[in-house]
């Protein structure tokens, strides 16, 4: 009897592999991953990253604000002294301070640190939906329901300008400029962007007023003052700020509301989170989408730090899920200047393949002048060491273990159950080979014939798999032909493997006429013309149209 080592493994069915075309910009994308899902008790309105480190975020949501470990995505602390839902938590720029807004008209700032509530800022006569900081820390910006967009004073915690009666709507989008502290932007929902200066009066008109065509759900500066990105409806702006606001390009790739912006850690590509579940990437120096994420929920919020190491999203469920860049692809980046050598790339897959370990591997000894060493890698080999490296035994899987027992039935159950059709595919051709079809799918109950038949209804109309598959269905209809009527599961289930194969053939016949179509096209298109002259007549008309 053969041992375990020497039973020849099944090569797995090898089909050609379709052209991939992946960008390094998607490569850099999929290279994050879900690392963590939090629920909260309502939708997290807001997510913002510790601007000094990164080591920490807030969420947003519910009664309160929450703060994030980056590392663990785990909550530190929250900050709760709410009376009812907060709204648009955000670090100041030395990352000590936190500003949110609420339901009751309250701006209120939190210490990071001990959790104190510092400042609680009361004019406003409804919620108060956006804040934000000024420039330099001192200033907090704020809009609210009441149509009014106020700048307020840290340390006095009073108004210092308003902008009342200059919005028609709710105003649910702020950002402050951060090259000057007096200069900050709001969006409403009367479809208008109006950029302010507080150094003039009060109630003056805007600087710049921007018109759109669906309310305004979210206004950004880049880093730079120069341009501004703003969301409205299923369109994300931009708009050159030095030539007075001037629209530059205008991105329209959702399908529904975008409700969220940020820009990656290098400032040079933009993010967008909308409400069909898609994140689309922009690059803002060839003004295109480069990549585009879909999640399974609408979106409401969305951030990423400086470093790029991590993707915070929030849902409408109330889910906050965290993607985070595997340590592997932590040498991946983004544009030019911002990669690395080929000479560190190739030291660190020589360092990723040194350090790899393989579970059940053999042993390496060493003898010679460093005998007792357990690897020659470990103690510096020399001229005089012989390695030997023990042998590996194959380990089979359980439906290799079953066909070498010539236990068809429960091989093909095996293969069943990994839900991967190359190896049900394998396995499939492996039993015609030993002519052991027949006896895999013979002498079957309900219960055991029911994944076969559902297998062969998933697959019988799929290119690479139909040959075979067809091959099996044919098999267990000469099988089990007569017993058809007595389990309604089976029956449902070749009700449902006959609709495909109908639709099938109708595919085909659809293709047919196409082909047919296109031949005759072709076919007249491809003849030759007869370039002859017509006869003409003595006063030049045509005999033949004579």
């Amino acid at each position: 009897m053969l041992k375990s080592a020497e039973f020849p493994k099944l090569k797995l069915r090898q089909y050609a592999k379709v052209q991939d075309r992946e960008t390094s910009e998607a490569k850099y994308w999929k290279s994050f991953s879900n690392t963590k899902e939090d629920l909260l008790q309502s939708s997290p309105n807001c997510i913002h990253f510790n601007p000094v480190d990164s080591s920490t975020y807030i969420v947003t949501g519910s009664t309160k604000v929450s703060l994030y470990d980056t590392l663990t995505d785990k909550v530190v602390r929250a900050y709760s002294r709410f009376n009812d839902d907060a709204f648009s938590g955000k670090f100041r720029k030395d990352g000590k301070l936190i500003v949110a807004g609420d339901k009751s008209a309250n701006v209120k700032v939190f210490d990071v640190q001990s959790k104190a509530l510092l400042r609680e800022m009361k004019n406003h006569t409804a919620a108060v939906r956006s804040t934000t900081w000024a420039s330099d820390g001192l200033r907090i910006f704020s809009g609210s329901d009441d149509k009014r967009a106020l700048c307020w004073d840290l340390a006095t915690e009073s108004i210092l300008w308003s902008s009342k009666a200059n919005h028609s709507d709710y105003v649910r989008a702020l950002d402050a400029s951060p090259v000057s502290a007096d200069v900050f932007v709001s969006g409403s929902y009367d479809h208008t962007v109006k950029m302010w200066d507080t150094r003039q009066r009060e109630h003056s008109l805007p600087v710049h007023s921007m018109h759109l065509d669906h309310p305004v759900e979210y206004t950004m500066f880049t880093p730079s003052g120069t341009m501004l990105l703003t969301a409205s409806g299923s369109e994300v702006r931009v708009y050159d700020i030095i030539s007075g606001g001037k629209l530059l390009h205008t991105f329209n790739n959702h399908q529904k509301f975008v409700t969220s912006l940020c820009l990656d850690g290098t400032s040079s590509r933009v993010l967008s989170a909308g409400l069909d579940g898609h994140v689309k990437v922009y690059s803002l120096q060839t003004m295109q989408v480069v990549h585009g994420m879909k999640f399974g929920s609408p979106l409401v919020s969305m951030a990423m730090p400086a470093d790029n190491k991590k993707l915070v999203v929030g849902f409408v469920n109330g889910t906050v899920m965290a993607r985070s860049r595997r340590a592997e692809d932590s040498l991946l980046d983004l544009g030019t200047g911002h990669g690395i050598t080929a000479g560190l790339l190739a030291q660190h897959a020589a360092q990723q393949q040194q350090n790899r370990h393989f579970k059940g591997a053999g042993m390496v000894h060493s003898y010679g002048n460093n005998a007792g060493s357990e690897t020659a890698s470990n103690a510096g080999s020399t001229l005089d060491d012989a390695a030997v490296q023990t042998e590996r035994t194959a380990r089979l899987q359980p439906y290799e273990r079953l066909l070498k027992k010539f236990n068809y039935q429960a091989a093909l159950d095996a293969a069943l159950k990994t839900r991967n059709p190359v190896v049900v595919i394998t396995v499939l051709e492996e039993l015609c080979r030993r002519s052991g079809l027949s006896i895999a799918l013979s002498g079957r109950d309900e219960t055991s014939l029911e994944p076969i038949v559902s297998f062969s209804a998933r697959y019988v109309n799929h290119p690479k798999y139909s040959r075979l598959v067809i091959q099996v269905v044919q098999k267990m209809l000469d099988l089990y032909a007569s017993v058809l009527g007595h389990s309604d599961a089976i029956d449902e289930l070749f009700t449902k493997l006959h609709k495909q194969v109908r639709a099938e053939v109708g595919f085909q016949r659809q293709i047919l006429r196409v082909m047919g179509s296109l031949d005759g096209i072709i076919s007249t298109a491809t003849m030759p013309r007869n370039n002859a002259s017509e006869p003409i007549g003595q006063n030049g008309d045509s005999l033949l149209l004579a």
